[in-house]
């Protein structure tokens, strides 16, 4: 992320991995820079240098989706596609299909810390 940006780093990340991937993405921040915390797959506790964090005066920010309605969560989708459609923002390549019937399965795929998402189709 450094070279793509000259050596600045990002204003944000979206951190969807967590765990051991924490303090890397938090690395790639710019001074000034926010950090999103979304969830955290496998390790669930997270390391970082304190100094460097209040140095470079970084924010880290949780957000738990489990708090946000269906309908919170159709709009803030609906803002998002634009920025899809353009090619500015990618998704995460589905990894594992199942239906209801897999949830276990698809979870524990999830939860073992595994590349790619796990969707559900109905």
């Amino acid at each position: 992320m450094k070279q793509i940006t000259r050596g600045q780093g990002v204003d944000v990340t979206f951190d969807c991995l967590g765990g051991e991937l924490f303090e890397p993405v938090l690395s790639t921040l710019r001074q000034l820079g926010r950090h999103v915390a979304i969830t955290s797959v496998g390790t669930r506790r997270v390391s970082f240098d304190l100094l460097d964090f209040y140095h470079r005066r970084l924010t880290l920010f949780g957000v738990d989706s489990l708090a946000i309605t269906v309908t919170d969560g159709a709009s803030l989708l609906s803002s998002l596609a634009p920025y899809f459609e353009a090619g500015r923002l990618k998704a995460s390549p589905i990894a594992k299909r199942g239906t209801l019937d897999n949830a276990r399965e698809l979870y524990s795929y999830v939860a073992g810390g595994n590349s790619g998402k796990a969707v559900f189709s109905f």
